[in-house]
């Protein structure tokens, strides 16, 4: 199950003081900064007993910052390779996606992850809606046993 939660931020409370220091002089602040906004994406797989946080954070230059922390060795690896990715190749095709193509050598066939990671950039470049995301906050892979019709 890959599972959306977006980090809470304290702009709006950042806001309200600077508009307080605006109105009522100095409050003793020397510099008053809302935090970056980040996105953060979790993959919990239930059969490998494995968790994994995807962090991603927008960077100047048309850049996306990727920090990666789990359980498993194999995504440990994969997150040290997986740094940053430009957004202009958050698209491409799965052959050719890096997020895709480093974790190929690394991970297995049916590793969540790398799909997780392609969630995380893509919401953090402004391609998939937050609000979107609230609402439907879970992509979920699930087994369905089917009667076989056989006798």
């Amino acid at each position: 199950m890959i599972m959306f939660h977006m980090k809470q931020e304290l702009c709006h409370f950042y806001e309200n003081v600077k508009q307080e220091k605006d109105k009522k002089g100095d409050l003793g602040l020397d510099w008053v900064e809302c935090p970056s906004m980040t996105t953060t994406f979790t993959s919990d797989n239930l059969r490998c007993a494995h968790k994994t946080k995807i962090v991603a954070e927008k960077w100047e230059g048309g850049k996306i910052a990727i920090s990666i922390t789990s359980s498993c060795k194999d995504i440990q690896r994969y997150a040290k390779i997986m740094k940053e990715i430009h957004v202009r190749d958050i698209a491409k095709r799965i052959q050719e996606n890096p997020i895709y193509v480093i974790a190929s050598p690394v991970v297995g066939p049916e590793c969540a992850v790398p799909c997780a990671v392609i969630s995380a950039v893509w919401t953090e470049a402004g391609l998939v809606s937050k609000n979107l995301l609230k609402r439907f906050d879970t992509i979920t892979i699930k087994y369905v046993e089917e009667p076989s019709g056989r006798q």
